[in-house]
């Protein structure tokens, strides 16, 4: 076995052995096996080589490559060829070797297990032993990872299903149970429930079952059947599934209706299905119908339901006890409907007559009673048609009954397989009548008034019920348009949930710019608005009406009038119209004189509050209200003021509601903060503290919240957030989340970039961040800078260089959060145009934890960038950015360094030599060669 090396190759062999850091790179180039006895000779096959997991930083861990590995796959391609057997047996011997020290040390490397399990792939397999198989048991219980190896094992039990010979199929079946072994974990969503787990990947568990599950049945028959239904039921059992198997697999078979499903049950279902049918049609004897006869009475719907697809599958095939154990009553529900539907339909017109007979009888035999015992006839003539209808095209009996059943349900059944069916309309709702009925009694709105308030039917699976008749009653009102309100004075008798169709009727009109008469919808919309409102019976009404449906209440009706009316205000050249203002203040006005406002608490999202609230939406209607009215007058300063004092009181007052009461508007104002300096620049002046409130109170958080979302910083807010000191507190509030809080480092990175405020002067804000020096406000910080590095309007070098030497000192401290922000510093490094003794500080400071925050491609661009005018310079900052390696993928930028740092002198090209002697240290054999293709090229 043993080849001898070259003189040259010795030699090379001699230098890896004495330098380390060159072995990934020359194990990456060789392939011949001759290479193999030396390297063990050398030591360098001796499992205490294979690399531990290293515990890089409390619960992470790194997994180092085996560089050797790499050499054994490739080579491992010629081990099937006869002249290289004891090759084959010295490279098995080193499996079992490497794995049997780390199962003695307690530990392992997933990335070794992954290659060799592609090494067992390209051995002979008369040299594997059953005893191997345990080796990729401790493999496949890795705890890093294991899908990888569990792919390459599932590629090599197809082959050894291929294979001819009974050894193979033994390796096949043991690792057949290797690969799909079950256990339990503790649920991800549910405490107290556990969910099964298998050690391959759901989405290649799937496609392996594709693969080798009939294969499986046909080659290793009936013990590979048996794995995968005890393997099925176990995870039946940690789930607690079976029992609504109907519900999550609508069918045995493959069927559009269980698309895209991937969960464990159904992978291992499928497997035992298609081994199960593979098995029963290929050799056949006793044991085979036996099996299917014990499946039929498992504890277990799925397994049940399994023997039934296969007999309608093979029935050519079934013993006649096996039919006559299916034809019972116990198998006409609907948890089996499918599967027996199915053999009836496939199958019926091949039993003999007593079956039939006794078919027809077990199906006539399927009744329902009321609570007297009295058959109900509608509900048994529905069901009993299901099954009829399975055989009415194959005999004239069933026929017969069929049609007397649709008789007294007067409906055929739609997808009678099914006990419950996906449709491509999931949600429709049917009415108890239909739109041409509805319009025939709007011909009397009286009656039609008082059958839509009475009727309360709540309608389950596709019955008629009241969710149906409310979406048919907003077909009405579709259909009627500006009719509708010729019956006013009967509509406003209606329930909350009608009367909040008519409404989202005309703003679906409207927001689709339908041709309708406006100018004389719009006044009477309005009008039946304010009818219906002043009527204390609307207000007096459930908010949650008790049908326990989706249907409006008050709350609705109110919120559509909001967006309604607000959505009339937006365009001037599709508006509402001036005409109309009077009436929908009213309108708005008599909503917040009665519409309680929201629960807001200290935690809430209160912008989202406000704006999804009954209040929030009619005060954001009448805000737009005001500046529609105002827009409108712009041209007459003493008309724009009049109608401003027309709002003015409500404002007044929702502004001074006590501070336990509602605080729609205390969200609401800041966001239109700019709309209100339009209504009247004085009225905001003067109440500008009271919109944002005392700090720390919920008003204030509330105020907060809204006024993030404005852009910039007005000067009067910025000069009152520093007199009140609002920034520390807001910073510090823990009831304001982090994407607030970075809202106003922005507008305190704002203020300085457009030099509105002087670093270091009296109580700025940007001075409180460097001294509060907290990682996730100077990081909003840092990027606020970073994105607007290339925009020449704005002067934020200046800032920049100010801020650098304080940032720097932090993340020289080293720790986790120096690190990160000397990471996020690199990405300062577009600002750096000159090396001079701080810049070179600067960036030799923050290089080595580039990646720690997956800068290490902006800084080494930026280094790029800079060593053509200082190569050597750049070259000992690249230095120090490989004391912590990352992976980048910055390969033009690190194509420039090495050209430029190489061409500067022989300083450079010994630099560059260095650089990439780290690099290969590190495996990085990619970047290796750019440095190596320079070089051949000079």
């Amino acid at each position: 076995m043993t080849i001898e090396l070259t003189s040259d190759e010795q030699m090379v062999l001699e230098r890896v052995v004495a330098k380390p850091e060159l072995q990934p790179h020359f194990f990456g180039k060789i392939k011949n096996l001759k290479w193999f006895g030396a390297l063990k000779e050398k030591g360098l096959l001796e499992p205490s080589l294979n690399p531990l997991p290293v515990n890089t930083e409390g619960d992470y861990w790194s997994v180092p490559s085996w560089p050797l590995t790499e050499y054994l796959v490739r080579s491992a391609e010629v081990l099937l060829l006869e002249e290289n057997v004891e090759h084959a047996k010295a490279y098995l011997t080193l499996i079992r070797e490497v794995a049997a020290y780390a199962k003695v040390n307690g530990d392992g490397n997933h990335r070794t297990w992954w290659q060799f399990s592609k090494v067992l792939k390209l051995l002979p397999v008369a040299l594997v032993s059953p005893e191997d198989i345990e080796l990729c048991d401790f493999w496949l219980g890795d705890r890093f990872d294991r899908f990888l190896i569990a792919k390459e094992l599932g590629e090599w039990l197809e082959l050894l299903l291929d294979a001819p010979d009974e050894h193979s199929h033994q390796l096949a079946m043991l690792l057949l149970d290797k690969l799909f072994l079950v256990a339990e974990s503790q649920s991800k969503y549910d405490a107290n429930k556990k969910e099964p787990t298998i050690r391959i990947d759901k989405y290649w568990a799937g496609k392996l079952v594709e693969k080798v599950a009939s294969k499986a049945g046909a080659v290793l028959g009936q013990q590979a059947v048996e794995l995968f239904e005890v393997r099925l039921c176990q995870i039946l059992d940690i789930s607690g599934n079976d029992k609504w198997s109907v519900i999550w697999r609508h069918a045995i078979e493959k069927h559009e209706q269980d698309s895209g499903r991937d969960d464990l049950v159904d992978i291992l279902l499928d497997a035992y299905r298609d081994a199960f049918l593979a098995w029963y049609q290929g050799e056949r004897g006793a044991d085979t119908e036996a099996n299917l006869q014990n499946a039929l009475d498992s504890p277990y719907q799925v397994i049940q339901r399994t023997a039934i697809y296969v007999a309608y599958e093979k029935y050519w095939l079934l013993h006649p006890d096996t039919v006559a154990k299916i034809i019972t009553p116990a198998f006409f529900k609907d948890k089996y409907r499918y599967e027996l539907w199915t053999l009836l339909n496939k199958h019926f017109n091949e039993f003999d007559e007593p079956l039939k007979q006794s078919t027809l009888q077990i199906i006539d035999d399927q009744s329902f009673f009321d609570d007297d015992g009295n058959v109900e006839k509608r509900p048994t003539a529905y069901h009993q048609s299901l099954w009829y209808s399975a055989i009415k095209d194959n005999d004239a009996s069933a026929k017969a009954l069929y049609d007397k059943c649709v008789g007294v349900t007067e409906k055929e059944p739609e997808h009678p397989s099914f006990s419950s069916y996906s449709s491509v309309s999931v949600g429709t709702h049917e009415s108890p009548v239909s739109l041409v009925e509805l319009k025939v009694m709007l011909q009397e709105p009286e009656k039609m008034v008082n059958f839509l308030n009475d009727y309360d039917h709540v309608g389950h699976f596709n019955e008629p019920g009241i969710e149906g008749l409310v979406k048919a009653f907003g077909e009405l009102i579709e259909a009627e348009g500006k009719e509708i309100f010729n019956h006013c004075q009967h509509l406003l008798l209606l329930k909350p949930h009608y009367l909040h169709e008519i409404f989202a009727a005309f703003d679906r009109f409207w927001n689709a710019k339908q041709e309708l008469d406006w100018p004389t919808i719009w006044p009477k919309l309005l009008n039946f608005a304010y009818e219906t409102l002043i009527q204390d019976g609307f207000w007096s009404t459930p908010v949650n009406e008790p049908y326990g449906v989706f249907i409006g209440d008050s709350h609705w009706v109110v919120s559509k009038l909001g967006y309604l009316i607000q959505a009339g205000c937006k365009k001037d050249n599709h508006a509402l119209g001036i005409a109309n203002i009077g009436a929908a203040k009213k309108v708005i006005e008599l909503i917040l004189q009665r519409q309680p406002g929201e629960e807001f608490e200290l935690d809430a999202d209160a912008v989202s509050v406000a704006i999804n609230s009954p209040r929030g939406r009619c005060l954001e209607a009448y805000i737009n209200l005001a500046l529609y009215e105002c827009r409108n007058l712009k041209a007459n300063t003493a008309d724009h003021t009049a109608a401003w004092q027309s709002y003015e009181a409500v404002f007044w007052c929702e502004l001074n509601k006590p501070d336990n009461d509602e605080f729609e508007f205390a969200a609401l104002a800041p966001m239109y903060l700019s709309n209100f300096l339009y209504l009247s620049d004085t009225w905001l002046s003067a109440n500008l503290e009271q919109i944002f409130g005392e700090k720390c109170s919920q008003r204030w958080i509330c105020a907060l919240q809204g006024y993030s979302y404005v852009n910039g910083f007005h000067d009067e807010v910025y000069s009152l957030f520093k007199r009140k000191q609002f920034f520390e507190n807001l910073l510090d509030s823990p009831h304001l989340n982090d994407e607030i809080k970075d809202r106003y480092i922005q507008f305190i990175g704002y203020c300085h970039i457009h030099n509105k405020e002087r670093l270091g002067a009296d109580g700025d804000p940007l001075s409180l961040l460097l001294d509060r020096c907290h990682y996730k406000e100077l990081k909003k910080l840092i990027w606020q800078l970073w994105s607007i590095h290339d925009d020449d309007k704005l002067e934020s070098n200046e800032l920049v260089y100010k801020l650098w030497p304080t940032l720097v000192a932090r993340a020289a401290q080293g720790d986790k959060e120096g690190q990160l922000l000397a990471s996020k510093l690199c990405l300062w490094i577009v600002y750096i145009d000159e090396l001079d003794a701080d810049t070179i500080s600067w960036l030799s400071t923050i290089a080595p934890y580039a990646g720690k925050d997956y800068n290490a491609d902006t800084f080494l661009e930026g280094l790029a960038r800079l060593s053509g005018t200082y190569p050597l310079e750049v070259a000992e900052i690249w230095k120090l950015m490989l004391t912590n390696y990352s992976t980048v993928f910055a390969d033009e930028s690190i194509q420039t360094l090495f050209n430029n740092i190489y061409a500067a002198s022989k300083d450079g090209q010994r630099a560059a030599r260095d650089i990439a002697d780290l690099y290969l240290k590190f495996g990085a054999s990619g970047i290796v060669n750019i440095y190596r293709q320079l070089v051949e090229a000079m």
